[in-house]
């Protein structure tokens, strides 16, 4: 997993449209957000928890005093769950469609924690993300469980199946608005974001149970997973050479500095890489050559000054690097 989480952009576009439809400008949004018209039209992207919470926070700031989750859960479309919902709309049954959500939930967001607990009364439906404590904020997990809900009702047509809601936050609006949307009791400051079901309704079939569309959609998001472990493991990659790069700036290029601002032991850093095909060696040594490369453009640099900044001791080791790297020397290439 990557080290700063990420969430699927679908759930961000959906708010982004609904802190429009309340009034937010796009350029307040783009301001606090980096986020342009354009990005909303690529739902499949990920994004960074700190680019959700910045959505979130925008909205509870501009319209205070409102249980916003519950409208944005209102007006969303099922989209706001991705692949997941095509996939649990053809499930035989209550069970099943919760198990697509126990299962694929992380191609959602990387660092969303979902769980299970069966009763021989009741069941438990939890949720957590690690933005409920950094930034607290009602609207998410109102928005997520209120769709929930939503989804149950509409999409799998399955009524009574709730017991409960419980949320971990004190309410944002009025409790009547709550016990009107979810049409059961909401409780509130409890220890996790919940949907409290009768365990006599796992059972329940679906309105479209399709057994062999669920098995295809099933696979296809195994596929999706396989492939987006593949970007997140080439994300690790990716943080290991801003850390070069960040190194870099202070002419710094060793192993074991590199490990040391990674926050881990040199032997740990090559195994990290090493998992992705690569190895802390050339990734250090492309970053020298692009470096390199550059400083050679300018002429007012000698070559042993441009060994010296790149943290070469001599300039006949650098000489012998560039040769490994370009096949050439620093001066032919400058001469090319």
């Amino acid at each position: 997993m990557p080290a700063i989480g990420t969430v699927q952009f679908s759930p961000i576009a959906a708010a982004i449209a609904f802190a429009l439809m309340k009034g937010v400008p796009m350029d307040e949004i783009t301001r606090v957000t980096g986020l342009e018209y354009e990005d909303l039209l690529k739902p499949m992207q990920y994004v960074d928890n700190d680019v959700v919470a910045a959505v979130f926070d925008l909205l509870a700031r501009a319209l205070p005093g409102e249980a916003l989750g519950l409208q944005l859960a209102a007006g969303a479309p099922f989209s706001y769950f991705g692949v997941l919902a095509h996939a649990a709309v053809y499930a035989e049954d209550l069970r099943d469609a919760i198990e697509v959500w126990l299962r694929y939930h992380k191609l959602l967001a990387s660092e969303l924690r979902v769980g299970f607990e069966e009763g021989p009364t009741e069941c438990r439906l939890w949720l957590h993300h690690p933005n409920d404590e950094r930034a607290p904020n009602p609207i998410p997990p109102e928005a997520t469980l209120g769709l929930t809900a939503r989804f149950l009702r509409e999409a799998l047509e399955i009524e009574g199946a709730l017991a409960r809601v419980e949320f971990s936050h004190a309410p944002a609006g009025p409790l009547a608005v709550y016990k009107k949307f979810f049409g059961v009791e909401a409780r509130f400051e409890r220890p996790r974001n919940s949907l409290v079901f009768h365990s006599a309704a796992l059972s329940r079939p679906t309105a479209r149970a399709d057994f062999r569309r669920y098995e295809f959609l099933f696979e296809h998001l195994q596929f999706l997973e396989r492939q987006l472990a593949e970007e997140r493991e080439h994300e690790e990659v990716q943080r290991v050479r801003a850390a070069i790069l960040k190194n870099a700036r202070r002419g710094e290029y060793g192993a074991e500095a590199l490990a040391k601002g990674l926050g881990m032991s040199l032997r740990s850093a090559q195994r990290l890489v090493k998992t992705h095909g690569r190895s802390l060696r050339t990734l250090l040594d492309d970053v020298r050559e692009q470096h390199a490369r550059r400083l050679l453009k300018d002429p007012r640099l000698s070559v042993e000054e441009i060994a010296f900044l790149l943290g070469y001791s001599a300039e006949s080791a650098f000489r012998r690097a560039f040769k490994r790297w370009a096949g050439v020397s620093p001066a032919e290439l400058r001469r090319a």
